[in-house]
C-alpha cells in the first residue's frame, strides 16, 4: 500500500516517533504541574494558570508553515485553493504512516499495520495514570482504538489514523482560538481535550462525539473513498 507512490517499508517512523514523545511530554509536563502545586512550588492561582497556559499551548507541527501561510491568503485561486487540500491530506497521511510503522516496529511484528493488540500495548507503555488499575487503562485504550478503527477490521489504516490525528488539530476553542479551526498543528489543549473523550466507550455521551468527530474528519479528508 503505498502514500504518494512511496511504499510503506520506505516510509520512516522518526516523526510518528516524535509524536509519541510529544505526548509522553504532555503528560510528564501535567504531572510536573501538579507535583508543583502539591509541594507548594507552586502557590497562586496566577502561577497556576501560567504554568497551564505555557504547557497547553504547546503544539506539533505537522503541516509546514507553507501550508499555514497558503490558508491564510486572500482570494486564493482555484488551483491554490485545490494544493491546500492537497498538503493537508497528503500531509496527515504521511504522519500518520509514520505513526503506524513506530508503534509497529516498537510494539508490532514490523507488518506494516496497526492492530489493536499492538494499540493497547503501545498505551500501556506509555501511560502515567498511577491512580488506575492495568485493567482500568486497558479499557480506555481498547475504547480509544475502537474510536480509530471505525470499518471494525481490527486493523486502523493510515486513513482512519489520518483522521484522528486530524481531529486533534481541530480547536476545541480555548485560549483566543476558534473553535473548529485547523491549522496542521496539534496543540495541547485540543489534544487533550479530545482524549478526554477519546477514552470513553460509544455508548456513552462522550465516546459517541468522538465518533461522530471522526467520520466528520475522515470525510472531509477522503470522502466516500
Amino acid at each position: 500500500m503505498g502514500i504518494n507512490g512511496v511504499q510503506y517499508t520506505n516510509v520512516s517512523a522518526e516523526r510518528g516517533a516524535q509524536f509519541v514523545k510529544f505526548t509522553d511530554k504532555i503528560a510528564a509536563d501535567e504531572n510536573a504541574l501538579l507535583g508543583k502545586i502539591l509541594n507548594g512550588t507552586i502557590t497562586t492561582e496566577k502561577q497556576r494558570a501560567d504554568e497551564y497556559f505555557r504547557i497547553s499551548n504547546q503544539t506539533f507541527e505537522v503541516l509546514p508553515d507553507e501550508y499555514r501561510q497558503l490558508a491564510n491568503k486572500k482570494d486564493k485561486t482555484p488551483q491554490e485553493v485545490q494544493k491546500m487540500k492537497d498538503m493537508y491530506k497528503n500531509g496527515f497521511l504521511n504522519f500518520s504512516a509514520s505513526y503506524i510503522k513506530h508503534i509497529d516496529s516498537e510494539y508490532g511484528n514490523n507488518d506494516n499495520k496497526l492492530t489493536a493488540e499492538e494499540f493497547v500495548k503501545s498505551q500501556l507503555d506509555a501511560s502515567m495514570e498511577d491512580e488506575l488499575s492495568m485493567s482500568e487503562q486497558r479499557v480506555m485504550a481498547e475504547n480509544i482504538f475502537s474510536h480509530l478503527d471505525r470499518n471494525k477490521d481490527g486493523v486502523a489504516d493510515k486513513k482512519e489514523v489520518a483522521s484522528m490525528m486530524s481531529m486533534f488539530d481541530m480547536s476545541i476553542g480555548h485560549n483566543g482560538d476558534k473553535a473548529g479551526g485547523i491549522d496542521g498543528k496539534i496543540k495541547v489543549v485540543d489534544y487533550n481535550g479530545k482524549a478526554l473523550n477519546l477514552v470513553k466507550p460509544s455508548s456513552e455521551e462522550g465516546g459517541a462525539a468522538m465518533d461522530t468527530q471522526m467520520d466528520i474528519m475522515y470525510n472531509f479528508l477522503f470522502g466516500n473513498n
